[in-house]
């Protein structure tokens, strides 16, 4: 059952940040002068999905999101391109984050910024052959290269300051439940302590009982002719 809901919740983060690339894609959409080619910050949904959800929620998300993107904005002859090109991207940085992230905190953010590098370079070189196999011109297949690495910078910035939040939140969260968890176990030990006091109370010890005059009574015949005698006299 947990399995279950689990993957539901997978998939509809994964449909969610498909509909947050192809946002990233279509908002911010700067046309590369010279070619039909344009600039965008849709890879840092890509590595954000792909960080949170794994390689193949990535490459989903890569390849659906900014496919969608390019047909929404008319770019549609470069949707097979994308596909490929974006759905690499997030599957290599998804791979990378599972498999080859270190448990040290700060050797980790390190990590992740160089992946994502990495794995941005896919994007940068992908589209540089997609032009020359379009074009079949070397110069201008070049000039979206200094703009993809533009694309690629503020798409890193965009996705670190998304992660940054995340942990931040996270960070709340956990001290949240801790305080929550520390309060209820101080309820507990106080009622604890409550019952035990109670219970102490309500016992009285047997040395006590047998004192009270009241309850001194005599055990035998003889105890009581001589407590009869006494009064007697």
């Amino acid at each position: 059952m947990k399995n279950g809901k689990r993957n539901t919740w997978n998939l509809v983060l994964t449909a969610l940040f498909c509909a947050l690339t192809t946002v990233a894609t279509t908002v911010i959409a700067i046309p590369v002068t010279g070619t039909q080619d344009y600039i965008n910050i849709g890879d840092s949904m890509i590595f954000a999905g792909a960080y949170l959800l794994g390689p193949f929620a990535g490459a989903i998300i890569g390849a659906i999101g900014s496919a969608l993107g390019d047909l929404i904005l008319g770019y549609y002859y470069w949707i097979p391109f994308t596909i490929i090109i974006k759905g690499l991207e997030g599957f290599v940085f998804g791979l990378l984050i599972k498999f080859l992230i270190p448990k040290k905190k700060v050797l980790s953010y390190v990590l992740t910024v160089v992946y994502s590098l990495l794995s941005g370079l896919i994007m940068v070189i992908g589209y540089f052959i997609a032009n020359l196999i379009l074009y079949r011109n070397i110069v201008t297949s070049s000039i979206v290269i200094p703009m993809n690495f533009i694309q690629l910078a503020v798409s890193e910035i965009v996705f670190l300051i998304l992660i940054f939040v995340f942990h931040i939140g996270k960070f709340i969260k956990n001290k949240n439940d801790k305080i929550k968890s520390n309060d209820k176990l101080t309820d507990s030990d106080n009622k604890s302590l409550t019952i035990s006091d109670d219970k102490s109370e309500n016992n009285i010890d047997c040395d006590d009982i047998s004192s009270h005059p009241i309850r001194n009574f005599p055990e035998n015949e003889e105890d009581k002719d001589g407590i009869n005698s006494d009064s007697n006299n």
